[in-house]
């Protein structure tokens, strides 16, 4: 569903996030994100700067809403390491070329 609150947009990505919940114990922290989007027409995303140009910005925030992590990514496909986050639940949020998706991460120890 479109996250304008318009029903649904057939060009809208899927946001996948592995593993969740994150055991601190077996993933060292690592996050594996993956943005996924439908093919043509939907491919041809508009961007400030080079038209296709891949430009992703991740957040993590917790439940107060403090910002915790923010970094760009020039792929739909990265890895987040290192977070050094307590066991608790945790907002990510990804601000991409094509719009906004948010995903609740569990970290537990």
């Amino acid at each position: 569903y479109s996250n304008t609150g318009g029903g649904f947009d057939p060009c809208e990505g899927k946001l996948v996030v592995f593993p969740n919940p994150i055991n601190k114990n077996k993933s060292n922290d690592e996050i594996v994100v993956n943005l996924i989007y439908p093919p043509d027409p939907c491919d041809n995303p508009t961007v400030s700067g080079k038209a296709g140009e891949i430009n992703n910005e991740v957040k993590i925030y917790d439940f107060y809403g403090t910002l915790l992590f923010s970094q760009r990514y020039n792929s739909d496909d990265f890895k987040i390491s290192n977070l050094s986050l307590k066991p608790g639940n945790y907002i990510l949020n990804v601000f991409t070329s094509k719009g906004f998706q948010k995903k609740e991460i569990i970290f537990v120890e």
